[in-house]
């Protein structure tokens, strides 16, 4: 991947922008830039929202930032920033030409977002399991899935139980990551 090449080329003057510390931008870089070995090449800037980090990259303020599909769709179809890749497992539909970080020369880099319906934890297991019928109906329905597609968003659903677990092992993910790359929320 370029990128990498890049930024190990010009050691300690590449810097990425993110929506702030913390910020799911700022994580999907700080996993990649420890996946491709580039952590210590790197300086983070942080910015008060996706905007504005975006913005970085664009008047070249900021040399890449990692940002949500649906708000990087218009500057890059206008050419304004080049998608590199999409930090997900498949290629996006908004941009099809955009290869996956795997693809691109990172497989062991992944990176997705990801949205849930949570309740009281003290919620009847009845009421869960409605919920839980509602929403894997909603998923499927032809509206919905147009919908969140304009918004580069593919809907899924999976049992209550199984995405508590999955909940469970992502913020271990990111907690590890964040110990060992000593990230910190200012």
């Amino acid at each position: 991947m370029e990128l990498i090449a890049y930024t190990r080329a010009k050691s300690g003057s590449v810097n990425y922008s993110s929506g702030g510390p913390g910020s799911t931008s700022h994580f999907a870089v700080a996993m990649f830039v420890a996946t491709a070995g580039i952590a210590k090449d790197t300086l983070h800037i942080p910015h008060k929202g996706g905007a504005p980090a975006l913005t970085a990259v664009m008047s070249g303020d900021a040399h890449f930032y990692f940002g949500p599909i649906p708000g990087m769709v218009p500057t890059i179809k206008s050419g304004r920033v080049k998608a590199i890749a999409v930090s997900g497992p498949e290629r996006t539909s908004q941009l099809p030409d955009v290869p996956t970080a795997a693809e691109a020369g990172l497989p062991a880099y992944q990176s997705s977002g990801w949205f849930g319906l949570l309740a009281p934890a003290k919620t009847p297991p009845d009421i869960i399991a409605r919920l839980n019928q509602a929403v894997a109906e909603a998923t499927k329905s032809d509206d919905v899935v147009r919908g969140f597609a304009l918004q580069g968003i593919e809907p899924a659903s999976m049992p209550a139980a199984a995405f508590g677990e999955f909940i469970k092992l992502e913020l271990e993910r990111y907690r590890k990551m964040a110990k060992e790359q000593d990230l910190k929320l200012d």
